[in-house]
C-alpha cells in the first residue's frame, strides 16, 4: 500500500487556521499465490477472493517529499505532500493460519458464493482473535455507555436551562 502524507490547513470553529497533517491511500495492491492449507486431516486449496486478510507487516518505509510535491503544493493541488508511506503485509509460507471460511463445490474453502458467512485467514490464532475482538465489543460498549449518559445530561440540561 502506498500512502501519501500531506498537510491540510482548515479553520476552527472560532476561525483560527489549524494545520492538520492525514493519510490517503494513492495505490493498495493485493496478490496471492495459489496455496493450500494443511493439518492432520489433510489438505485443502484456497482460494483468497472476498478474504478478509490479517497478515503480518514485514516492510514500512517512508520517503519525503521530492521537487514534485513542491510544485504541486505551490499550485494547491491536494495541500502540501509531505512524503510517501510504503507498507506490505505478508502471509509466510510455513505460517500457522486460522481460517474461517466456506467449502466450495470446487472443493477448496473460500467465501461463501451468497457472502452471507465471514471468511477469514489470518497468522492470529482462533484465540488470539476472540480476545481481539473481546476488547474491541467493550470499548464499543463503554463507547455506547459514554454517548448515552452525555444525550442524557444534554436533555436535563436543555430542560432545566431557562429560556
Amino acid at each position: 500500500m502506498v500512502e501519501r502524507e500531506y498537510e491540510r490547513e482548515s479553520r476552527d470553529s472560532d476561525g483560527k487556521r489549524e494545520t492538520q497533517r492525514e493519510f490517503e491511500t494513492v495505490s493498495s495492491n493485493e496478490s496471492f499465490a495459489p496455496c493450500s492449507l494443511e493439518d492432520a486431516s489433510g489438505s485443502v486449496a484456497i482460494d483468497f477472493a472476498g478474504a478478509k486478510v490479517e497478515a503480518l507487516q514485514v516492510h514500512q518505509s517512508y520517503e519525503p517529499a521530492g521537487a514534485g510535491s513542491l510544485v504541486g503544493s505551490l499550485l494547491g493541488v491536494g495541500g502540501t505532500t509531505l512524503g510517501q508511506r510504503y507498507t506490505e503485509w505478508i502471509i509466510p509460507a510455513g505460517v500457522p493460519v486460522y481460517v474461517l471460511g466456506s467449502v466450495l463445490a470446487s472443493g477448496a474453502v473460500g467465501a461463501s458464493p451468497s457472502k452471507a458467512d465471514p471468511f477469514v485467514i489470518s497468522h492470529k490464532s482462533k484465540e488470539e482473535r476472540t480476545r481481539s475482538l473481546g476488547w474491541t465489543r467493550l470499548w464499543l460498549v463503554v463507547g455506547a455507555v459514554a454517548c448515552f449518559a452525555l444525550a442524557v445530561a444534554l436533555v436535563v440540561w436543555s430542560v432545566q436551562s431557562p429560556g
